[in-house]
């Protein structure tokens, strides 16, 4: 967004081109300008025009709402008329020269952070070559009083949907899956989302909110979300318990498909591996899964075995700390009760035995 008169600059960089992300971009502007201009000048993009015979324009009708909420005139340019946007299209080329070129960004949270750091240090300070001075000096001098002033509170710019519950707290958006409440399972939800955070409500009740992830196929959950579902829905165990596993690499991938080729009672052994990982972590679970399945022990005493004798060899007897598990709180052991060698006993009568002979001598 460029202001006309000071040629002030205002840049970022959003993962789509969606509506809300349009109006977002607007509202960031309008709090960095401190204002909202009178009159803002539009090419004839669908998030401003839907359909334009000659000079009749019908407008999207949430950015004509978000225009009466901020009280700006919305402009459109005549259809092939880019020299009617010739300011924007400049302060485009001026950034993809000068700020894009070269540089590289670790994600868009970065690419944003380095575009502020460049548009007040480099922007928006430089002599301009129009109006031969400052950007931000014209707009704190001359522009920035005239500015329609900010409303008393911003318009909702999120995305909205309705969202049903699954039987597990997860609902849908953008191919991820995101948890609420084990009381609001199989409900229907609404959802508001931006770039930022993901917000699900039960009618006006805020009752979940996640970090919103722009990977594909992820599952998020709140811990305290899951609290309770468990023994409410016993057979959920079951699957909460395989993707706990599934989730672990392939090596656990590997040693869970065989152990369904088995016997063994699979609800059991997968409680029973849990239960290891709330003890002793993943990372030792993992290990011990992989040396497990060279000899093709399967099964959870096998896993355990292995652990101790592991932990044996590193002459450790304290549990890892924290427990691990995400799954079921529950099933988090209250105490530990250290395992001790044997020898040790042999060492401590041995002990006593002598302290008797000495005392009789």
């Amino acid at each position: 967004m460029v202001l006309s008169f000071s040629k002030m600059l205002y840049i970022e960089f959003f993962p789509d081109q969606r509506l809300e992300s349009f109006l977002a971009g607007h509202l960031h502007a309008f709090h960095y300008f401190q204002g909202v201009p009178k009159k803002i000048r539009y090419d004839s993009l669908k998030s401003v025009v839907l359909t334009r015979f000659g000079s009749n324009i019908q407008f999207n009708r949430r950015f004509l709402d978000f225009a009466a909420h901020h009280l700006f005139n919305p402009s459109v340019c005549n259809v092939r008329s880019p020299h009617e946007k010739g300011r924007v299209e400049n302060a485009v080329r001026y950034v993809k020269n000068n700020f894009l070129a070269g540089r590289t960004f670790s994600s868009f949270t970065d690419g944003n952070q380095q575009a502020a750091l460049w548009r007040d240090e480099r922007a928006n300070v430089r002599i301009h070559g129009t109006i031969k001075a400052r950007p931000v000096d014209i707009f704190r001098e001359q522009e920035q009083t005239v500015l329609i002033p900010l409303p008393k509170t911003d318009y909702d710019t999120r995305s909205v949907c309705s969202v049903k519950c699954s039987s597990q707290g997860l609902v849908r958006f953008d191919t991820n899956r995101y948890s609420v409440p084990f009381t609001h399972a199989a409900m229907t939800l609404t959802l508001k989302a931006d770039d930022q955070f993901v917000s699900i409500y039960d009618k006006e009740q805020l009752i979940a909110q996640h970090g919103r992830t722009h990977l594909k196929h992820h599952v998020i959950e709140d811990p305290r979300h899951v609290k309770g579902l468990l023994p409410k829905k016993p057979q959920g165990a079951i699957f909460k318990h395989r993707d706990t596993l599934m989730a672990m690499g392939e090596s656990a991938k590997q040693y869970l498909e065989a152990m369904t080729k088995t016997e063994l009672n699979i609800t059991n052994q997968l409680k029973k591996i849990i239960g290891l990982i709330d003890l002793f972590g993943k990372t030792e679970v993992v290990a011990a899964m992989e040396q497990a399945s060279k000899h093709h022990a399967l099964g959870c005493e096998y896993l355990q075995n292995i652990i101790l004798a592991n932990r044996r060899k590193r002459a450790e007897t304290k549990a890892p700390g924290s427990p691990s598990s995400k799954i079921n709180p529950e099933m988090i052991r209250s105490t530990w009760v250290e395992e001790r060698n044997p020898e040790i006993y042999d060492q401590y009568a041995n002990s006593k035995e002598l302290n008797h002979e000495d005392q009789n001598t």
